[in-house]
C-alpha cells in the first residue's frame, strides 16, 4: 500500500518552504528550481515536480547532495517531523487504511490495527509529548536519553516525547468505550515511546521515572509498572517497519536498547523487538516474517 496524496497540495507544501520561482520546464507537469535548502549548493541545483506522479520518480532531487523523495520526505526532514506528523502537517488521514509506507512484500502483517479513531488520538497525544520532550518542561527527560547512550538524531527520528503529567482521560475520547476491562485511559508521566507498523502508529509506550515507581512502592503498590501502553493500541514488532530478510536480525526486549543497538549497527541488521504476549510462543502474525531467514 502507498499513501494517496490526491488531496495534498503538493505545489504548496514545496512553496512553504522553497521559492520555486517561474516553471522552468513542462515536464511532469511542470519542473521548478531552487538553491537545495539540505546542502545549500547553487541556485538551481535543486528540482522540485509537484505534479509527478508518484509512479514515476521523486517530487524532488538535488543534483549535488543527491537527497530526493517525495513530499512526504520532504516535509519529514525540513521540518525536522517523523512520518505521522509529517502526514499531519499535510492534512493527511492518518487514520485511513491506505495510509502507510510502501512495504516489502516479505513483511507479515496479520496482527489487527487499533481502530483510526485510536489512531487520531494517539498522534495528537504522541506530537504534544515529542513538543514537550525538546522545551525547557522536558530538558531532565531529555538528559536522561542522552545519558542513556541516545543521540539527538535517534530520539527525533524514534518520535520520543515526554508527558509531563499524569492524567486519566475518558475512554470514548480513545475510541475505546467498549471496553468493559477499563473505566479510564491512564496516561501516567513519564517518555512517550510511539510503535509503528507500517507507517501507523499502532501503540504508544510510555516509560515512567523511577521516583514515581519508588512512590508507588511506598504506598505499597508492590508491582508498580515501569512501562505502560496506553490502552486500546495494539501489539507488532517494534521496528518492523525496517526489517529486511536478508540481513541477520536482533531481538530484544526493551525499546532503547532497540534504540541504542539500531544507532549503532544502522542499517546492517534487522533491531526488532516483541512485546510480552508475544515472547512465549511468538503467536504475532509479525513474527511469520523471520522464517523467511
Amino acid at each position: 500500500m502507498t499513501v494517496d496524496l490526491t488531496n495534498v497540495d503538493v505545489y504548496g507544501a514545496y512553496s512553504k518552504h522553497l521559492d520555486l520561482g517561474r516553471k522552468r520546464a513542462s515536464t511532469y507537469g511542470g519542473t521548478y528550481w531552487t538553491a537545495c535548502p539540505f546542502c545549500g549548493e547553487g541556485t538551481d541545483r535543486f528540482h522540485v515536480w509537484p505534479y509527478r506522479d508518484r509512479e514515476d520518480g521523486p517530487t524532488h532531487w538535488c543534483r549535488v547532495c543527491g537527497t530526493c523523495g517525495d513530499v512526504i520526505a520532504f516535509i519529514e526532514r525540513i521540518e525536522r517531523l517523523d512520518f505521522l506528523e509529517a502526514c499531519e502537517v499535510l492534512n493527511i488521514d492518518l487514520g485511513a487504511p491506505a495510509i502507510s509506507k510502501p512495504r516489502s512484500k516479505y513483511r507479515s502483517n496479520d496482527d489487527e490495527a487499533p481502530s483510526r479513531e485510536w489512531m487520531a488520538m494517539a498522534v495528537k497525544f504522541a506530537r504534544i509529548c515529542k513538543e514537550v520532550l525538546w522545551s525547557e518542561v522536558g530538558k531532565n527527560a531529555l538528559m536522561w536519553l542522552r545519558e542513556r547512550g541516545l543521540s539527538d538524531e535517534t530520539i527525533r527520528q524514534a518520535g520520543l516525547g515526554y508527558n509531563p503529567a499524569t492524567r486519566w482521560d475518558e475512554k470514548e475520547s480513545w475510541a475505546i468505550e467498549t471496553r468493559q476491562d477499563i473505566r479510564k485511559v491512564w496516561l501516567p508521566r513519564g517518555i512517550t515511546i510511539p510503535w509503528r507498523v507500517e507507517g501507523c502508529l499502532w501503540k504508544v509506550g510510555i516509560r515512567r521515572p523511577d521516583p514515581d515507581i519508588k512512590r508507588d512502592i511506598e504506598r505499597g503498590i508492590v508491582h508498580s509498572a515501569k512501562y505502560v501502553a496506553v490502552a486500546g493500541g495494539s501489539n507488532g514488532l517494534y521496528g518492523v517497519d525496517d526489517f529486511n530478510y536478508e540481513k541477520p536480525t536482533v531481538i530484544l526486549e526493551g525499546e532503547f536498547d532497540k534504540l541504542i543497538l539500531s544507532q549503532v549497527v544502522g542499517s546492517d541488521a534487522n533491531i526488532l523487538l516483541l512485546v510480552a504476549p508475544q515472547r512465549d510462543a511468538a503467536k504475532s502474525g509479525h513474527c511469520s516474517l523471520l522464517s523467511l531467514q
